[in-house]
C-alpha cells in the first residue's frame, strides 16, 4: 500500500512536468529599457608612491573613468609626505587600477583637501591615459571640468499612446519624453524599401520612386566625373565649379554659375541668358562674371611693321603710326612731333629732342629766353636772352686761414645773386691783411655759386697766411 502511494505521487509529478502552467501575460502601458552595454564602473584604487625626497605636502588624488556611456569619478588615495616642490626627480607616481574594458581612458585629478572636485576646477594632473603610471611632477595643474553622466538619462521607454480618435500607436521615447520613433508606422507593411542595381564607378539616380539605377554621370574612381550625355548646369541659385573640372562638348551653362580657376570648357559650350539679343561678344568682369556686351565683337583687320606702334586707320582696321620703338625703351617719330600741353606734359630724364624742336604756348610774345626751374619746368622769361653782356660779381672771404709748414689751408666764398650760369668765369682775389709775409694763394675750386682759395707757406716763413680776401668774379 505504501509503495502504491509513492507511485501515485510520481505519476502526478510526471503529469505536471508534461503540462506546465501557462506563462503569465505582462500588461503595462509603459515599459522602460535601461542602457545595455558597458557600465560606468569607477576606478577602485591605485598604488601611490613618493619617488625621491619626501616632504610635508598632503595631496588627494581622484580618477575619472571615461566610458562610452559617460564618466564616473572616484577617490583613489592620498599621500601626506609628498615633496613640497614636485620635480622630475622628486615626484609622486600613481598606478591606477585600470578597467579591463578596452577603449576606456582615465583622467587623474588632485586636490589639497578631501573634498571631491565638482564642475570646473584647476585640478588636472594628466588626462586621456589608458595604461602605465602617471607621474605627478609639478605643483601646477591644468584646467578641467568634471562632467558626470547619469545612465538613467539614457533610458528609453515604450508607451502605448492615443494619437487620434480611436487610434493608438506604440511610441519609443527618451527618458525626457522626446519621441524617437513611432513603431506602429515603422512596422506597417506599407514601408517603402529601395531596390535596384548599378555599375561600378557610376553615380546612382532614382529610376523609379523606390528603384536606384545608373545616372549619366560616372567617375574614374578618384576625382574626375564624366557625363555620357550633354550636361546642363542651371544656375537659378548659383552653381560653383571649382578648379580642375573639364566640361566636354555639348554642355549648357545657364545664368548664375561660377567657374573658378582651372576649369576647361572643351568642344561646343553654350552660355545661355546673356543680356541683349543676337550674336554678342562676351565680357568678363573683374569679379569673374561672364556677360554679353549687347553687340557682336569687332572683327579687326590690317597689317603693321615690326616695332611700329599701331594706330586706327578705320573703325575696325589698324595700320602703322609715325611712332616706332627699338624694342626696349626708345620711341622714334618719323614725322615732326608735337606735344600739346593742355593738361601739362612731362619729359623725364633721359629723353633726347633731336633736330628743330618747337615749344609752343610760352608766356609772352616774340623771341624769349628759356628758363628751367628747380622742378624741371621749362618756360619763357618774357624777353629775349641778353647778348654780349658780361657779368661781374664781388664778395669778401673773412676770416682767412693760416698755413703751417707743409700743411696748406683752404677757405671758401659764396657769390651773391645766385652766382653764375656756369663755371666758365674768372676769379681774382686780393688779400686785405697778412698773418705773415712769404705766403702764396690760388683759386683751387669753383662752382656756379661758390669757390675755394688755398694758402701755402713759402720758404722758411712759418706760419703764414691771410686774414681776409676781396674777390672778384668775371664772366664774359
Amino acid at each position: 500500500m505504501k509503495n502504491l502511494a509513492i507511485l501515485f505521487l510520481l505519476l502526478q509529478c510526471f503529469a505536471t512536468a508534461q503540462n506546465p502552467p501557462a506563462a503569465p501575460q505582462l500588461l503595462s502601458s509603459r515599459v522602460g529599457f535601461p542602457v545595455y552595454g558597458i557600465n560606468a564602473v569607477p576606478i577602485t584604487g591605485a598604488v601611490i608612491q613618493v619617488v625621491g625626497n619626501p616632504g610635508r605636502q598632503t595631496i588627494y588624488y581622484w580618477a575619472v573613468a571615461n566610458y562610452p556611456a559617460g564618466s564616473v569619478i572616484s577617490a583613489i588615495g592620498s599621500v601626506t609626505n609628498a615633496p613640497n616642490t614636485l620635480t622630475s626627480g622628486n615626484y609622486v607616481a600613481i598606478y591606477p587600477n585600470y578597467p579591463a574594458t578596452t577603449g576606456v581612458t582615465v583622467d587623474i585629478l588632485k586636490t589639497a583637501t578631501p573634498a571631491m572636485p565638482i564642475g570646473a576646477c584647476n585640478c588636472a594632473v594628466e588626462t586621456g591615459v589608458s595604461s602605465g603610471p602617471i607621474n605627478d611632477q609639478s605643483n601646477s595643474t591644468g584646467a578641467y571640468t568634471v562632467t558626470l553622466t547619469d545612465p538613467n538619462t539614457l533610458r528609453l521607454w515604450l508607451t502605448n499612446e492615443v494619437i487620434s480618435t480611436n487610434t493608438a500607436h506604440l511610441l519609443l521615447r527618451t527618458d525626457s519624453g522626446t519621441l524617437v520613433c513611432d513603431l506602429s508606422i515603422a512596422c506597417q507593411s506599407t514601408i517603402n524599401f529601395i531596390t535596384g542595381t548599378g555599375t561600378a564607378d557610376t553615380l546612382a539616380m532614382f529610376t523609379a520612386p523606390n528603384v536606384i539605377g545608373n545616372s549619366p554621370l560616372s567617375t574614374d574612381g578618384s576625382t574626375r566625373v564624366t557625363d555620357t550625355q550633354s550636361l546642363t548646369v542651371n544656375g537659378t541659385a548659383g552653381n560653383t565649379l571649382n578648379g580642375g573640372n573639364t566640361l566636354t562638348g555639348g554642355n549648357t551653362l545657364n545664368g548664375g554659375n561660377n567657374l573658378n580657376g582651372g576649369n576647361t570648357l572643351a568642344g561646343t559650350t553654350t552660355l545661355n541668358a546673356l543680356a541683349g539679343g543676337g550674336t554678342q561678344c562676351t565680357h568678363v568682369s573683374n569679379t569673374g562674371v561672364i556677360a554679353g556686351t549687347g553687340a557682336d565683337c569687332s572683327n579687326l583687320s590690317g597689317t603693321g611693321t615690326t616695332n611700329t606702334i599701331p594706330l586706327w586707320s578705320g573703325p575696325n582696321a589698324l595700320g602703322n603710326s609715325p611712332l616706332s620703338t627699338d624694342g626696349s625703351t626708345r620711341v622714334t617719330d618719323s614725322q615732326s612731333l608735337t606735344v600739346n600741353g593742355t593738361a601739362g606734359n612731362t619729359l623725364n630724364g633721359g629723353n633726347t629732342l633731336a633736330g628743330p624742336t618747337t615749344l609752343s604756348a610760352l608766356a609772352g610774345g616774340g623771341s624769349q629766353c628759356l628758363h628751367v626751374s628747380n622742378t624741371g619746368v621749362v618756360s619763357g622769361t618774357g624777353a629775349d636772352c641778353p647778348v654780349g653782356t658780361a657779368v661781374d660779381l664781388y664778395t669778401t672771404i673773412s676770416p682767412g686761414c693760416t698755413a703751417s709748414g707743409s700743411s696748406n689751408c683752404t677757405v671758401s666764398g659764396t657769390w651773391p645773386s645766385g652766382g653764375f650760369a656756369d663755371t666758365s668765369y674768372f676769379v681774382n682775389c686780393t688779400p686785405t691783411s697778412f698773418v705773415s709775409s712769404g705766403s702764396a694763394f690760388w683759386v683751387s675750386a669753383k662752382t656756379t655759386t661758390t669757390f675755394s682759395v688755398t694758402i701755402t707757406v713759402l720758404g722758411f716763413n712759418n706760419p703764414g697766411g691771410f686774414n681776409s680776401f676781396d674777390c672778384h668774379g668775371h664772366h664774359n
